[in-house]
């Protein structure tokens, strides 16, 4: 959580990353959907993974992260 929230631009500014830690903006875009959908999770930073899963909105996180994931690996 910390590495995708506080240290990277994602969040706010996904096109910083490209090139940094992604390889085009598209990427970039996906991967700043997971980090809204984890931002804006009801959950506090220290909270066990039990307590991330258990809220309403970590199937939106997981779908989110699949189609993050599928760009990050789609090798052309």
């Amino acid at each position: 959580m910390r590495f995708m929230l506080d240290d990277t631009w994602f969040l706010f500014r996904p096109e910083e990353e490209v090139g940094r830690t992604v390889d085009t903006i598209d990427q970039a875009k996906s991967v700043q959907i997971v980090s809204r959908l984890l931002d804006n999770l009801d959950v506090d930073f220290s909270a066990s993974a039990q307590q991330y899963m258990a809220s309403p909105s970590w199937n939106d996180v997981v779908a989110s992260a699949k189609e993050a994931l599928s760009k990050l690996t789609d090798v052309d």
